[in-house]
């Protein structure tokens, strides 16, 4: 459940859009592309290339200045591409990876495979270390875009998920004439202060509330670093008979605890639920050290957060602010780095459509609004288009006859990941703007 990249499938709509030739230039035959990709490979850091000739075209394997990377060009290739910024995994010494194959190795939800089905070149790099990674996330993917340009890309698209969605809007902003269109999904795309202080709140408050309880969670207690040594299993342990209490009894004190926890988080819309608990803990129990390390130190505090919950007292407010753990930026440097790597300014060019669930078990809602804030208040509000999925549940667990379920995280499904892309680019194609605020979780015919 850690693995926090957008869903699996690769069921796609069979309507394709009309009339979608971006020029009127012939597709390159198999030989001409062959030897555009060798020369563009020539003047480029690349090494360990292949290419494999498959049933619908031709898939390239290599890598670009020692990173992996995998292409793919359909047989009736219309000379444009579309990228893939794929989301966070849990930090890890092992390297990060790219599907050898895009199309039969498919973890987008269907997209890639439908953009590669109506003849867009598809491709994906590898981001320099596992975590928090939306600096190489950035730089590989413009390297990988700049080599194949060289191949005779007339324009690019780029699409991504959860993380991704913080990697697409700094290659937008920060490239602005490189993609005509990006789609984002369930996206932390207005800034990783925003995301980074969810965390640290969400197991502060925890920390109050649980604390000389069952429920506590063992090891070191300060929201400011990860749990070194503390075992999934351990949360397992501590979080799973009250989320099972809580279902047998739905007015008992385990439901009550939970209910507080999640209505003192600030800023934040969360869910009372099995799914948000665990990821949004394991993000800040298993993630902050190396979020931490990335940045130079933590950048996020909570010195002047008021945490407030109307289902409390006056006077036990006031004793959840005494008693709540503060803490405070360690560096204006790891300021300084997560807004450039990256905090989205609302300034960009492209044709940017996002869609989230509107309640998400570890990337909130809430960055859609603000994004949406600094994009109005950068005059910007025709290159933006929010559309919004309900959520999803998911069963994370089962005890005898009970199901412990909640949200997901990226709770989509193929058919809403094709639509919004699908709409996407009938917008840069035609100029047509979809629908804002649209609901597409039965997406319209």
């Amino acid at each position: 459940m850690f693995k926090l990249r957008a869903p699996a499938g690769l069921i796609l709509l069979s309507a394709l859009l009309p009339a979608c030739a971006p020029t009127a230039t012939q597709p390159p035959d198999s030989t001409a592309l062959t030897a555009a990709i060798q020369r563009a490979a020539a003047s480029s850091p690349i090494t360990a290339l292949t290419m494999t000739p498959t049933t619908g075209g031709l898939r390239v394997n290599g890598r670009l200045n020692g990173r992996l990377f995998t292409a793919q060009f359909p047989t009736d290739w219309n000379q444009q591409a579309v990228y893939y910024t794929h989301g966070y995994t849990l930090p890890s010494p092992a390297q990060d990876t790219v599907a050898t194959d895009l199309i039969t190795q498919d973890d987008t939800g269907g997209l890639i495979p439908e953009a590669y089905r109506q003849g867009f070149a598809v491709a994906r790099t590898v981001y320099d270390k596992r975590g928090f990674a939306v600096r190489s996330g950035i730089e590989n993917t413009i390297a990988l875009k700049r080599f194949i340009d060289q191949v005779g890309v007339q324009r690019s698209y780029v699409t991504g998920g959860s993380m991704g969605g913080s990697v697409l809007m700094g290659l937008i902003e920060k490239y602005p004439t490189d993609f005509v269109g990006a789609l984002s999904a369930c996206g932390a795309v207005s800034d990783w202060q925003f995301q980074v202080k969810y965390l640290t709140d969400f197991r502060a408050v925890f920390n109050y509330f649980t604390a000389g309880t069952a429920y506590a969670l063992p090891g070191t207690e300060d929201v400011t670093r990860s749990a070194p040594g503390l075992k999934g299993e351990t949360m397992v342990k501590a979080l799973g008979p009250l989320f099972l209490k809580a279902k047998l009894n739905p007015r008992g004190p385990e439901q009550q605890l939970l209910d507080r926890i999640v209505s003192a988080v600030p800023g934040v819309q969360a869910k009372a639920d099995i799914t948000t608990f665990f990821n949004t803990l394991a993000a800040q129990l298993f993630g902050l050290d190396d979020i931490n390390a990335t940045a130079g130190g933590i950048f996020v505090q909570n010195t002047d957060t008021v945490y407030t919950s109307s289902l409390l007292s006056a006077e036990d407010n006031a004793a959840l602010n005494r008693g709540i753990q503060r803490y405070t930026v360690s560096s204006p440097a790891a300021v300084a780095y997560q807004q450039d790597w990256y905090s989205a300014t609302g300034r960009f060019q492209t044709k940017l459509l996002t869609y989230h669930n509107t309640a998400d078990a570890l990337v909130p809602f809430e960055h859609e609004a603000r994004l949406r804030a600094r994009v109005e208040a950068a005059g910007n509000t025709a290159n933006l288009v929010q559309q919004v999925v309900d959520p999803k549940l998911e069963t994370l667990s089962r005890v005898l006859f009970l199901k412990l379920e909640g949200v997901t995280h990226c709770g989509f499904t193929p058919a809403q990941n094709v639509f919004a892309w699908n709409e996407l680019r009938q917008w840069v194609e035609t100029g047509t703007r979809p629908q804002d605020g649209l609901n597409i979780t039965r997406p319209p015919r």
